[in-house]
């Protein structure tokens, strides 16, 4: 398995992939590897790199999210409940605190 991120690892500083490191991709792919991105990123944000990479993990939104063949098969949220918590605990211990969600 061939496992990376995409921001300073597998994207170049103009945010593209390089042709080589797609061959390269491909031909571990032909050979049976398997391709997997992990990525801060919302999976909206990885989107046009998961349509060009078909990866057969996406790993995203700091590893809250795993997709593979298009199902979700992991995913780790606050409840309600829990994210209300939290933002009222924020504001009891800084009460200037701005929150954007």
């Amino acid at each position: 398995m061939i496992l990376t991120d995409l921001d300073h690892t597998l994207l170049r500083s103009d945010g593209t992939i390089s042709e080589h490191t797609l061959d390269v991709l491909g031909e571990c792919r032909q050979n049976g590897a398997k391709l997997a991105i992990a990525t801060a990123r919302y999976w909206i944000g990885a989107e046009r790199y998961i349509d060009l990479l078909k990866p057969d993990y996406e790993i995203t939104t700091d590893g809250t999210v795993v997709h593979a063949d298009d199902d979700c098969i992991y995913s780790c949220a606050f409840t309600v409940e829990e994210t209300n918590q939290v933002v009222k605990d924020i504001f009891a211990e800084f009460h200037d605190a701005e929150i954007t969600v």
